[in-house]
C-alpha cells in the first residue's frame, strides 16, 4: 500500500495533521508520538503508522484532563486516506470515523445522577 495523501476532517474542515485539531498541549505534557505529513509513504502488510500518541501518568490530573479533552475532539474527526497498491492502482478513499473515542459522551450526558442512599 502506498499512501498518496492522508488528511483529517472535522466539521467540514480538512487538516494535514491530526494534532492540529487537538486542544493546546499543557506545558507539563508532550506528545509521545506524532506523524508528520504522510504522502507517498509505503506500508508493508501488517505495518502501521501512529498518527498521534499521548502517554502519561493516570495520577497526573493535567494528563487525565488533557487526555479526556483529546478523546472528545477525536470523536468528531474522520481520517481520510488516498492510496494505491505498489503498481499504482488507485482505490476508493478509505474513511475512518474516530467516533469510538467519544463513546462515553452520550452515556455521560444521559446518565442519571447517582444519589447517596438514605439512612431511613
Amino acid at each position: 500500500m502506498v499512501i498518496k495523501r492522508l488528511y483529517v476532517l472535522a466539521a467540514g474542515i480538512p487538516k494535514t495533521y491530526l494534532r492540529e485539531f487537538m486542544p493546546d498541549l499543557p506545558a507539563d505534557l508532550l506528545w509521545s508520538t506524532y506523524a508528520g505529513k504522510i504522502e507517498d509513504y509505503s506500508l508493508s502488510a501488517g505495518e502501521h503508522v501512529i498518527l498521534l500518541e499521548l502517554k502519561g501518568d493516570d495520577t497526573n490530573s493535567s494528563y487525565t484532563s488533557f487526555r479526556s479533552a483529546c478523546r472528545q475532539r477525536l470523536g468528531d474527526i474522520t481520517v481520510h486516506i488516498e492510496f494505491t497498491d505498489v503498481y499504482g492502482t488507485k482505490f476508493p478513499v478509505f474513511q475512518k470515523p474516530l467516533s469510538w473515542y467519544a463513546r462515553h459522551r452520550e452515556s455521560q450526558a444521559n446518565a442519571e445522577p447517582i444519589l447517596p442512599e438514605s439512612d431511613a
